[in-house]
């Protein structure tokens, strides 16, 4: 697996993520390592639009993570950090909106939290 391109993309179940992930999954040699808030969800995608796509020794993985949970965000990077030695291309993708306000569980405003904080924290600990 080392020989492979790694690839982290948040915010793939659907969107410009998902695009992204179906558009990468023919090229030979890649890891894809997906993110959602929706792990059922991803998972369909993973099985109905990217597994039949896969190119020669590629492979896919998903996890579940919310931006707007600094715990989550935490665990997230673990499990990828358990998996693998290192990340060759990160996308940040994953956005979140809502018409009413609300905060993060950490107390933020929800928009700022999980579009900036959240990517920012997955960086921070992703980095060597």
């Amino acid at each position: 697996m080392s020989s492979q391109r790694v690839f982290l993309i948040t915010g793939a179940s659907n969107g410009i993520g998902l695009h992204l992930a179906m558009h990468l999954a023919p090229l030979s040699n890649v890891c894809l390592v997906l993110t959602g808030r929706d792990l059922a969800k991803l998972n369909a995608h993973v099985e109905n639009d990217i597994k039949p796509k896969l190119g020669e020794n590629s492979t896919v993985e998903t996890l579940i993570m919310h931006l707007d949970s600094f715990e989550s965000v935490k665990q997230t990077a673990i499990a990828f950090a358990e998996r693998h030695k290192s990340l060759d291309v990160l996308v940040l993708n994953a956005g979140c909106q809502g018409p009413k306000f609300r905060t993060t569980e950490e107390g933020f405003e929800h928009t700022f939290g999980c579009n900036h904080l959240g990517h920012y924290l997955l960086t921070r600990l992703l980095l060597p």
